[in-house]
């Protein structure tokens, strides 16, 4: 495996070639030099691993020149949401706009939440790929997840997130290139029959998500969640209170994620308290998770990692390195 300074120095090479120079600095060695930073870093936990890669993929983003005017104009869903994001970590989709794009590009996706329900796995797909932390303690009894998503079904999050300019606005708020580390869909009931949970799994008593901060990377950091819900029944009913709505704290407040079909959330999970109350019984609500964090490299890459995966505990080494391989 090549090591950070290897990687580093082809990264600072390829944009070499673009004759760019990163904001602030004079010329490229005065980049290269952050390579041994780096090297103490990985040595010095994940925490200081996290703050220098998002200070080199910042630095590689400007100096690509991806900061540029025409990365600016994020669209109407875009620009709302960036704002949003600047003044309270937090914004809300329920537009028609974005529901119709949600609606279509995400079938796939919501079709697999189904399939699963039908037919659960027995155990969770808690993690699939080396390298990232995971939970490993009692699941909640009235959650299905998805256990696998198909090349197909990774390529619908990828156009959804493009189609709606939610992977610019993103790239726009982190400053950086941006990779999505996860993709999670999952079914949240009031009460399932047993035919309709992951029976071989240990259960805790709870049946609702209670408020909490996420730490994705472990220790906190910069990272973004992007989650769509539907009703699971019927697609044109809007997600409310008795579906078990996401509910985010935004100051004082709680604010909840309804009020329209493939209502939306864009957060900073690491700062923000959120939490799910059970649904009504027989209530189903269906959702997808992206979980996005800078990137060094702008390629964008699309990843699932399991139902119980966090991030990747060295964002220096490679996401996609399947489990036991």
């Amino acid at each position: 495996m090549p090591t950070v300074k290897a990687r580093i120095t082809h990264l600072l090479k390829r944009a070499q070639k673009e004759k760019r120079t990163p904001k602030g600095y004079s010329s490229i060695r005065q980049v290269a030099r952050l390579v041994r930073p780096v090297e103490l870093a990985l040595k010095a936990g994940h925490q200081a691993q996290y703050q220098l890669y998002n200070s080199m993929s910042q630095s590689l983003w400007a100096m690509r020149g991806s900061d540029s005017a025409e990365r600016q104009n994020l669209g109407k869903i875009g620009s709302r949401v960036i704002s949003d994001l600047r003044s309270q970590r937090f914004s809300i989709l329920k537009d028609d706009q974005h529901g119709s794009i949600a609606k279509e590009l995400l079938a796939h996706v919501f079709e697999a939440i189904d399939s699963e329900w039908r037919q659960p796995s027995r155990l969770v797909t808690r993690v699939s790929m080396e390298g990232y932390s995971f939970n490993d303690g009692p699941l909640t009894r009235n959650i299905v997840y998805v256990s696998k998503f198909s090349a197909v079904q990774l390529t619908a999050i990828r156009n959804y997130l493009t189609e709606t300019g939610l992977k610019d606005t993103v790239e726009n708020y982190f400053s950086s290139a941006a990779g999505v580390c996860n993709v999670r869909a999952y079914r949240l009931t009031g009460g399932p029959d047993t035919k309709n949970q992951h029976i071989g799994e240990n259960f805790h008593s709870i049946e609702e998500v209670p408020a909490h901060y996420d730490g994705l990377p472990e220790d906190g950091g910069l990272a973004l969640k992007i989650m769509i819900f539907r009703d699971g029944k019927d697609d044109l009913v809007p997600v409310s209170r008795q579906h078990g709505a996401l509910e985010v704290k935004v100051g004082e407040r709680w604010e909840s994620v309804s009020g329209a079909p493939y209502v939306a959330a864009v957060l900073e999970a690491n700062f923000l308290w959120h939490r799910a109350p059970r649904p009504d019984q027989g209530m189903l609500r269906d959702a997808i998770e992206i979980t996005l964090i800078p990137r060094l490299t702008d390629d964008f890459p699309i990843i699932s990692s399991g139902a119980q995966t966090g991030a990747p505990l060295n964002p220096f080494e490679a996401w996609d390195k399947p489990l036991g391989s």
